[in-house]
């Protein structure tokens, strides 16, 4: 199966409706991880962490998740994935949820500092007519040095 590259088989039970599929969370996730390179075993928690933090998104983009899930979902999920007492880090430390909540966790920051990025870059350039966030700054603290 797959010839060497990237595969998914998932079996889905004669008695599943379309309903039960559009609910279902396992196929999205399973397909998260087709677009992702594998990596070591030590960094297994990226590949499930994105895999956790993109399905949930894909499938209220899809129409087939109310965007509220999303919020709730991760309120709830999580703080499984904080350090615990002898945590060693994500990549030495592999429980459930260190591995797929940990990872998420490690996403979410990763995407909202990004789109936080962007957001100011974005609003300098619009208000100030400069490229980064830095000339601005730059700028600003020029403005007060020399008062």
């Amino acid at each position: 199966m797959g010839y060497g590259a990237a595969s998914t088989k998932v079996f889905v039970g004669q008695l599943a409706t379309e309903e039960d599929l559009k609910r279902d969370w396992v196929m999205t996730h399973e397909m998260v991880h087709l677009a992702f390179p594998s990596v070591a075993e030590q960094h297994h928690w990226i590949e499930e962490g994105l895999a956790t933090y993109v399905e949930p998104i894909a499938r209220v983009e899809a129409g087939d998740l109310e965007p509220q899930s999303i919020w709730h979902d991760l309120v709830e999920g999580l703080p499984k994935g904080l350090p615990q007492a002898g945590d060693n880090g994500l990549d030495y430390t592999h429980t459930w949820g260190r591995t797929y909540w940990g990872g998420a966790l490690f996403c979410t920051l990763a995407d909202t500092r990004y789109i936080s990025a962007r957001t100011i870059t974005a609003a300098c350039r619009t208000r100030c007519g400069r490229s980064s966030p830095a000339a601005v700054i730059s700028k600003s603290v020029g403005r007060l040095n020399a008062r």
